[in-house]
């Protein structure tokens, strides 16, 4: 299903974010950093303008959500 591969994409880019971020932070699971990063851009994906790309803002929108926990 078309849905499940772009979730686990979109699951990929948002762990390698999370990853950047949980090795600074000790006390927080990785997995937690996560689920909030997916729930971010979910939340977020109508101000993705399209000005870069997709990947990098995932990846922005990600790590600032991380950072945020």
């Amino acid at each position: 299903d078309v849905a499940d591969v772009a979730l686990a994409d979109l699951r990929a880019l948002v762990a390698a974010a999370a990853r950047s971020v949980a090795a600074t932070a000790r006390s927080v699971e990785l997995d937690d950093l996560v689920q909030v990063g997916i729930v971010r851009v979910l939340d977020q994906l109508d101000r993705f303008e399209g000005r870069s790309r997709f990947s990098t803002w995932v990846y922005a929108v990600a790590v600032r959500a991380a950072l945020g926990e």
